[in-house]
């Protein structure tokens, strides 16, 4: 059974190498090759920041192409041993299919724990490097950009803001909007030049305030120098430039539930967190898939239907990831159930296509 398991993880391993170096290095191609009439003509970088560039790219898009990369090696492994007779030599030897697809659960289970290996240790570190070559090397910006965030909440209060400067972890023209909690009406209006994180006191400190008081029976004017406040937001919030995309599971839940409590949108923070739980359960999901190739040159059935259906499935579950993020993000019920309706879809066609099968064998 051992010799069984790594023969079948061997030829696997070595049909997926050969799909994935394959795909990268067409995709890289195209990519260069439009990049260089547009983007790169720009800046005009050299040859060996161009190659570091689509290097560090490589994990971003070897994630990307993985599932297909892993389904299309489990076809073609099915098929070429099935051509061999060596499935039906393993049956009559006393393996069974149940037996067949475990090991192809085993090897299933392997891919994803190097897909939540790479997401979690080493997409993070590459997309860092991605953005360091883009933003200093090709295009010689000599400062990080600063962030575009306007709004924050604090418990029942808001505050908004220009800027934000993150060296100095200070937010630009800030306004403050005080609210009864009771009443929820505005009680008090703080315009500051700037707002600051100090982090000896661990506190947010106004700076050159011009105040506004609406709780007593007349409007009172005022101007304070300094301030402090009782703003409880994490500065790492608004520090967090990031792509959800980027990050690793941990970090995205941790990003969900510090947006939350900053009455931050979440729903992109949602729905990629979701895609990334499904990334990890596709691989299982495929072993359904190929459940009829094990049977093949069985009974001299067709397989070019099932071929063609793998296909379909494939390059289905790769665009509508990208086509429902739209939908997801104007929809609140589709951050959780989006990308489980994908999967939910391919284990339909799955199931059915092996109901399909096992009727015309039996």
């Amino acid at each position: 059974m051992r010799r069984i398991f790594l023969y079948f993880f061997k030829n696997v391993f070595l049909y997926f190498f050969v799909f994935q170096v394959t795909i990268l290095s067409i995709f890289i191609f195209l990519t260069y090759i439009e990049e260089s009439r547009t983007y790169f003509s720009q800046f005009h970088p050299s040859f060996g920041v161009v190659a570091l560039y689509y290097f560090f790219q490589i994990p971003a898009l070897a994630l990307t192409f993985m599932p297909i990369a892993v389904l299309f090696s489990f076809i073609v492994c099915l098929l070429t041993m099935n051509r061999a007779g060596e499935i039906i030599a393993m049956r009559a030897a006393g393996l069974s299919v149940s037996k067949i697809i475990f090991h192809f659960l085993i090897i299933s289970f392997t891919f994803s724990i190097i897909h939540f290996f790479m997401d979690s240790i080493v997409l993070e570190k590459s997309t860092k490097k991605v953005d360091y070559i883009k933003n200093r090397l090709i295009e010689n910006n000599k400062e990080d950009k600063p962030g575009s965030i306007y709004w924050l909440k604090n418990n029942t209060d808001f505050i908004h803001f220009k800027d934000f400067i993150p060296k100095e972890k200070k937010m630009m023209n800030t306004e403050y909007f005080y609210f009864k909690k009771t009443t929820m009406s505005l009680e008090r209006f703080i315009k500051s030049d700037y707002t600051y994180f100090d982090v000896k006191k661990n506190k947010w400190i106004f700076k050159h305030n011009q105040v506004v008081d609406y709780g007593g029976t007349k409007i009172k004017n005022s101007f304070y120098e300094t301030m402090n406040s009782d703003l409880n937001i994490d500065p790492n919030i608004i520090l967090n430039f990031s792509d959800p995309a980027s990050q690793n599971v941990i970090k995205i839940v941790e990003s969900i539930k510090k947006k939350n409590q900053a009455g931050q949108n979440t729903l992109e923070f949602y729905y990629t967190l979701n895609i990334k739980l499904t990334n990890l359960v596709i691989y299982f999901v495929f072993v359904i898939l190929i459940i009829p190739f094990i049977f093949y040159n069985e009974r001299n059935l067709e397989n070019i239907k099932s071929i063609a259906i793998c296909f379909f499935i494939a390059f289905f579950y790769w665009f509508s990831s990208a086509m429902l993020k739209n939908f997801v993000l104007t929809k609140d019920v589709g951050k959780i159930l989006g990308p489980w309706m994908i999967i939910f879809l391919i284990v339909l066609v799955g199931f059915f296509r092996s109901y399909q099968f096992r009727k015309q064998i039996y």
